[in-house]
């Protein structure tokens, strides 16, 4: 709010006035969380996520925390009605369970935990080049080609497996090179003879995404 006083003439009309000075009045009370849909959304690029809370100011504002501690502010792009709210988030480098925080300003917060998740772009595979896979030969090699390879991808063999026995464990590979559209991992020489599914994981709680087979 702004405030001004003024000195009137004996013709009713301003004689003189104040500067404007501002004030702010602040809500009595902090949000309170609404129901609504646990988000999901990937890492870079700018995204929106729906969230629903009553109790809020006319300037209340939204913030993410990430797992490092990091806060990112957003942009609010809709206030509706029944607590609807839209925020807009920049692009997001750290895949985990981030920290939704609403605040009525200067200091009443609304803490949500569990409501936001947000994960790597999934692999695309365009390519799976196999080049010998005999166990004698240590150069032997995999290549994929493809997009959205995360900086903490990485490849796996499972030994495919037999119709009603549990999945075999997957052997992780030590990536020799990796891009984001290119990865080569060696074949281990101690990898026995028979047929195996190339694996790709863009980090450890990530969708598993079958390359191919060798």
């Amino acid at each position: 709010y702004a405030l001004r006083l003024t000195t009137l003439n004996k013709f009713l009309t301003e004689d003189s006035a104040t500067p404007w000075s501002t004030f702010h009045i602040s809500a009595a009370q902090a949000p309170i969380s609404l129901n609504f849909e646990v988000q999901s959304i990937t890492t870079g690029r700018s995204q929106t996520i729906n969230l629903k809370a009553g109790n809020l100011a006319d300037d209340f504002l939204v913030s993410v925390q990430a797992p490092d501690g990091q806060v990112f502010p957003t942009k609010i792009v809709l206030h509706g009605a029944n607590g609807v709210i839209k925020a807009e988030l920049p692009p997001l480098t750290a895949p985990g369970s981030y920290l939704i925080t609403l605040t009525n300003p200067p200091n009443l917060a609304l803490r949500i935990t569990d409501k936001l998740s947000v994960h790597y772009p999934e692999p695309q595979i365009s390519k799976l080049k196999l080049l010998s896979a005999a166990t004698a030969d240590k150069t032997s090699s995999v290549q994929v080609n493809g997009s959205n390879f995360s900086s903490a991808v990485t490849l796996a063999l499972q030994a495919l497996s037999i119709t009603g026995q549990p999945n075999p464990p997957l052997i992780n590979l030590s990536l020799a090179s990796r891009s984001p559209e290119l990865l080569v991992a060696p074949i281990p020489p101690e990898i026995a003879s028979g047929s195996w599914n190339v694996l790709v994981l863009n980090g450890p709680d990530e969708k598993i995404v079958k390359a191919g087979s060798v």
